[in-house]
């Protein structure tokens, strides 16, 4: 069997042991935590430990197709600094050939002063390839850059003379303030001289509520006369603070509204940011289809400001409190209603336990007639299931269903809310994803699914169920994680798109 299986592997043409190749190591796995961090070094994948090193060391066959195949080294992500690893960075750098790059840095424990001889040779040897920069990321677990960092990557990186004519998508932090202007004024230089940019993710919120805390519209307006707004296709804007009164925080507004091509606007709110004035114009982003928000008590200043014809993928991540509850809802409701959209996809998760029912009347809004993917981060109960079954205008297309937390439940023998959800909304339900805070109610539920009578089993047959007990929350950040690193959590994942 093994001389068959050997034989067959090496019939293979060197195209598809290739594809396999690009398929093992930029392929997600589904199974890992969100806030994992890869191990030490470089790698091509920061949720798959198959690297093309690791297939290079397979046989001498493998070692020549994946040395040679250059796409497999063009995704270059570095996390947790070491001074051994600048070699692993100039391999990866020489096996991609002239392939367009995609990069991310990562910190995996937070830069420290000593870590900045090795982030100053990382940024060399990047910058000499600078001409083939496709994206550029820094992805932190702290907040800044310690300042000596970014003086020395001022002083000795050669970012002043890099000119990125490929680059497309650029992650950064802003902090224009002493002592970070020079690095800062470096990374205005690197947007200048990108004509391709069209993908810009920003930070702007130091750890530390101090004097040198900046709103966005300093931040942002000091780059107003060197981004493209006018040409981007995907904005992020982390731990955004709207302090400034009047003009500059309108200003804010009227920049955004000119990102005329925006089909992706990613924001997390700060509880610093004040309620807009009434006479404040809604701003329409007619391209935009997919909008990411995470914000508590001042998540309804964005959603009452604009106006979203075509929005289809609405992520939201909140925290609402009794007072603050009906605003909030009522604007999200107020959005839709506004925009007259059709939205495919809705993830929610609402930190307060309390807001199930809040959501479960948001759930029949007519915008959301057409839904078919549905994310409900919020802990529910067992009585969910049996509202969706039971009420028809509760998100009737619904075909792909996702539960993150489900809290403990009294069992009811022969009873299974889940199962009766699922036959209740056949054969439109053909995705359901629940994780169980109980051990007994995950058993419960999987014995039920699995030992039916033979005509409800044809019925679940034709359902992907993945049944989970991995307690409360499981595989998403917290809310104030979330509002730092601004990953976006409850967001719908790309591939998931296509499918809808």
């Amino acid at each position: 069997m093994a001389s068959t299986l050997k034989t067959s592997v090496e019939a293979l043409s060197a195209e598809i042991v290739v594809s396999i190749f690009s398929i093992a190591v930029y392929s997600t796995v589904p199974t890992i935590a969100q806030d994992s961090i890869p191990t030490s070094g470089i790698t091509s994948n920061p949720e798959d430990s198959c690297t093309p090193i690791v297939l290079s060391h397979v046989c001498s066959a493998w070692r020549t197709l994946s040395l040679s195949s250059t796409g497999l080294w063009s995704t270059i992500y570095t996390t947790r600094a070491a001074q051994g690893h600048i070699h692993l960075l100039e391999l990866w750098i020489s096996r991609s050939g002239e392939r367009l790059l995609d990069l991310t840095l990562r910190d995996g424990a937070g830069w420290s002063e000593s870590s900045t001889p090795y982030l100053v040779r990382v940024f060399n040897i990047l910058c000499r390839a600078g001409s083939r920069w496709r994206s550029f990321s820094i992805e932190k677990s702290r907040s800044w850059w310690p300042a000596e960092i970014s003086a020395h990557l001022a002083s000795h990186a050669p970012l002043q003379t890099l000119r990125t004519l490929q680059l497309e998508t650029l992650t950064f932090e802003l902090r224009p303030a002493a002592p970070y202007a020079a690095f800062y004024n470096q990374w205005k230089r690197v947007i200048a001289s990108s004509p391709k940019l069209k993908r810009l993710a920003l930070s702007f919120m130091p750890i530390q509520y101090d004097e040198s805390r900046l709103g966005v519209p300093n931040a942002v307006l000091a780059l107003s006369t060197v981004v493209p707004w006018g040409r981007l296709t995907s904005l992020c804007l982390t731990a955004v603070s709207l302090l400034d009164p009047g003009s500059m925080r309108k200003s804010f507004y009227d920049m955004l509204s000119a990102c005329n091509k925006l089909e992706t606007l990613s924001v997390s709110l700060d509880d610093h940011t004040l309620p807009p004035k009434p006479d404040w114009p809604v701003v329409t982003l007619a391209k935009l289809r997919t909008l990411n928000a995470v914000g508590r008590r001042f998540l309804p200043v964005l959603m009452d400001t604009l106006n979203l014809p075509n929005l289809l993928y609405l992520s939201i991540h909140t925290e609402t409190t009794a007072l603050s509850s009906h605003n909030a809802y009522s604007s999200f409701s107020e959005l839709l209603s506004r925009s007259n959209c059709h939205l495919k996809s809705f993830s929610f998760r609402d930190c307060n336990n309390d807001a199930v029912q809040s959501l479960s009347t948001l759930l029949t809004h007519p915008c959301l007639s057409d839904l078919s993917n549905l994310r409900v981060g919020s802990r529910v109960d067992d009585t969910t299931p049996s509202k969706m079954a039971h009420t028809p205008d509760t998100a009737p297309s619904v075909c792909h269903l996702t539960l993150d937390s489900v809290m403990p439940y009294h069992l009811i023998e022969s009873s299974s809310p889940f199962v009766s959800l699922v036959l209740s909304r056949y054969p439109v339900l053909h995705f359901l994803e629940v994780n169980f805070e109980s051990q007994a109610n995950f058993a419960s539920e999987l014995s039920s699914w699995d030992h039916p009578s033979p005509q409800i089993g044809r019925r679940l047959g034709r359902v992907d169920r993945r049944y989970k007990c991995t307690g409360a929350g499981f595989g998403t950040r917290s809310f104030g994680k979330e509002l730092r690193c601004g990953d976006f959590s409850m967001a719908l994942v790309d591939h998931l798109k296509q499918h809808l």
